[in-house]
């Protein structure tokens, strides 16, 4: 290490020679020293022994320029400081790490910059600061191959991988590891065994437990949890809100129609709410009026207890029937034989339920009305007041015909009596 003025004075033979082999031993150690030389010039060299640096002397010779760093320990080469090259296109690389150019830096043309390993281009930056990596970028990240692989590691194990293999592509983590998304260093979603979770971070479902958030669950369960948990916005017109299937068939929807909510099954089975009349209205799976074609329950699945504020409305209007008539003599007399028909019973099912407690009921038994009308060579199936309905049911499932039942299903039969229309028929004979 040595530096040096680089002047020599006239002096003595022994003198020049001591001044002369010193300032060569500084021209060859580069005038290295722990400090900058004293005595500086334009373009000079000075290899900063303390801190293992190389500097230039800019041309003003007012300022040192950052050259390199060497790593004495491991006897390398650091490159540092800033790499300019000129505005030509470089047709040969322009930083080389080996000997036949198959690693290294160039500009593969105006304001693109390529990096070369094994000869070809690897990575290349545009001057929109595009990148690609494997091809010529066309928007901000492009990476092609037969097996491009974005892999960003963690110390413990975790990664997020983009895997495109043919025609598939997959992004995934390493050993297991949920996959989180944040905003603003939060959580608000992340896909854990096969499940994806929105809102929360644990596997729970957000109903059960009272939380906000969601749960779709790898089996196709769906939870939703929150002071406003679902909303559904129908834009262009009316249709379906919400389309529910079974094995890919459709079974019903919830949609609307003119505006108005409906629930429909496929098979024209619904309900339509009307605001502007505030009340229920039978509809069609489309939401549109549905008249006199459906029924409340069934003889084989029937309701319990009706609780209305005003008597049942039934149809009576002149201009909807043909065939009126006076009764018939028969049927008179079956009329009055009905007065004498009125019984008192408790249902099964309420003693069942009750015991004791359970509550009697006044009216007529169904087959001792059916047997009035035999006795008058009449048919009870002929008139509205009698009612026989049979059903096929299996495993608590009911089927109006047997051509729908499954093998294997029970018959059954219930009679009953349209009491408006019985009233108003014995009434007749009074």
């Amino acid at each position: 290490m040595s530096q040096n003025d680089f002047t020599i004075a006239n002096q003595g033979f022994p003198a020049f020679r001591a001044d002369l082999n010193s300032a060569l031993q500084a021209l060859a150690s580069n005038n290295s020293g722990a400090t900058e030389p004293s005595t500086m010039f334009a373009n000079m060299w000075w290899y900063d022994s303390a801190n293992n640096i190389m500097y230039i002397r800019n041309e003003d010779n007012d300022a040192w320029i950052k050259f390199a760093e060497l790593d004495q320990t491991n006897d390398k080469f650091v490159l540092s400081g800033t790499l300019q090259l000129d505005d030509g296109t470089v047709s040969a690389p322009a930083l080389t790490f080996n000997s036949d150019t198959n690693m290294g830096i160039y500009r593969g043309g105006t304001d693109i910059l390529k990096f070369v390993t094994a000869g070809t281009d690897a990575i290349t930056i545009d001057a929109s600061q595009n990148v690609g990596i494997g091809t010529s970028p066309t928007q901000k990240l492009d990476v092609v191959g037969s097996s491009a692989n974005i892999r960003v590691a963690e110390s413990g194990g975790g990664d997020l991988r983009m895997n495109v293999s043919g025609s598939t592509g997959a992004i995934g983590t390493h050993s297991n590891h949920p996959l989180l998304f944040r905003t603003n260093s939060t959580e608000r979603m992340r896909i854990s065994d096969g499940n994806l979770l929105v809102g929360h971070t644990s596997q729970y479902s957000p109903i059960s437990n009272g939380g906000s958030g969601i749960t779709l669950n790898a089996n196709g369960q769906l939870f939703v949890g929150g002071q406003f948990p679902s909303y559904f916005n129908l834009e262009d017109g009316d249709g379906d809100l919400i389309l529910f299937r079974k094995d890919g068939a459709d079974v019903g929807s919830v949609g609307t129609n003119f505006s108005r909510l409906f629930i429909a099954s496929n098979g024209n089975a619904g309900l339509r709410f009307r605001d502007d009349l505030n009340g229920i209205t039978p509809c069609n799976s489309d939401g549109t009026n549905s008249d006199n074609d459906q029924s409340l329950g069934t003889s084989g699945v029937r309701f319990d207890d009706a609780y209305i504020t005003n008597g049942v409305t039934t149809g009576s209007d002149f201009n909807d029937k043909q065939n009126i008539e006076t009764l018939s003599d028969a049927e008179v007399r079956v009329a009055t034989a009905c007065k004498g028909l009125l019984r008192k019973w408790k249902w099964k099912s309420a003693v069942a339920e009750k015991g004791d407690n359970a509550r009697t009921h006044f009216g007529i038994i169904a087959q001792d009305l059916q047997d009035a009308f035999t006795a008058e060579g009449l048919d009870a199936g002929d008139y509205a007041m009698f009612m026989s309905n049979t059903w096929w049911e299996l495993d608590g499932e009911t089927y109006e015909t047997e051509e729908e039942a499954p093998e294997g299903a029970t018959e059954n039969t219930r009679l009953g009596v349209r009491y408006s229309e019985l009233l108003a028929f014995i009434i007749s004979a009074i």
